[in-house]
C-alpha cells in the first residue's frame, strides 16, 4: 500500500482572500489524492469542516479529522494545525500538544489499517516553526525542534515510524535546527525525503 502525504500552509484559513479558497483547495486535492492532508494557521474548528467537507469532498475513501483544539503558546494568534486522513488507510488513535516557545507542535498518533497482529504505528509531528532571519529566530526553530527529538526519546513500541512535517521556516541547510532534526544520534533516525541541501531562500535552482 502507498501512503501521498501532503502538507500545506493555507495562511489564515479561511478568512484571508482570495474568497472561496475551500475550492481552490478542492481542486488542489482532487489532483493529488492525499491520503494524510496536514496543514497549518486554520483559523477555526468551523474552517477545518468546511476543509474535510468541501476540500475533500471528492475523494473515493472517507476521510476525517482530529479534534480541533486552539494553539496555547500563542493566545494573541491562535492558529492551530490539523490533519485529515483516510479512514480506509489509517486509524487515528490519540493526539498530544507540545508547547513551544512560539507556536504548539501537535502529535497525531495512527495506526496502519494492515490485517495482522502486529499494528504498524504512524507517529506524525505537524510544526509551523518561526519565521524570519536572525539569529534569534534561527535558535527558536532549533528550540521548537528540539522538543519533537526529545519526544523521540518516548516513541519505544516496536513497528512505529515517524513523519515529521510542517511550515519549517528554514533558509538553508546549515540552520541547526535543520541540521537537528537530520542528527543521526535522535532516538528515532529521521532522513529528509527531498534530500536536497542548499541556500534554499530567493532561490530559483530550488523552485522544484
Amino acid at each position: 500500500e502507498t501512503l501521498n502525504a501532503m502538507f500545506y500552509n493555507v495562511f489564515k484559513f479561511p478568512n484571508s482572500l482570495p474568497q472561496n479558497r475551500q475550492l481552490i483547495l478542492r481542486d488542489i486535492l482532487d489532483d493529488y489524492k492525499p491520503d494524510l492532508f496536514m496543514i497549518c494557521e486554520l483559523a477555526t474548528e468551523n474552517a477545518a469542516d468546511l476543509i474535510l467537507n468541501t476540500s475533500l469532498q471528492n475523494q473515493t475513501d472517507p476521510y476525517a479529522r482530529a479534534v480541533f483544539t486552539p494553539d496555547l503558546s500563542d493566545l494573541a494568534d491562535p492558529l492551530q494545525t490539523m490533519v485529515f486522513y483516510n479512514q480506509r488507510k489509517l486509524t487515528l488513535v490519540g493526539q498530544e500538544k507540545i508547547p513551544t516557545v512560539d507556536r504548539d507542535i501537535n502529535l497525531y498518533s495512527f495506526t496502519l489499517n494492515v490485517e495482522n497482529n502486529d499494528p504498524i504505528y504512524l507517529e506524525v509531528f505537524v510544526a509551523h516553526l518561526k519565521s524570519s532571519t536572525g539569529p534569534a529566530n534561527r535558535q527558536m526553530r532549533y528550540d521548537m525542534v528540539e522538543q519533537v527529538t526529545e519526544k523521540l526519546k518516548d516513541l519505544t513500541q516496536p513497528n512505529t515510524f515517524v513523519l515529521f512535517a510542517g511550515d519549517f521556516n528554514f533558509y538553508n541547510a546549515t540552520e541547526i535546527g535543520y541540521q537537528k532534526i537530520l542528527d543521526p544520534t535522535n532516538a528515532i533516525k529521521l532522513i529528509d525525503p527531498i534530500n536536497a541541501p542548499g541556500n534554499w531562500q530567493t532561490n530559483a535552482a530550488f523552485s522544484y
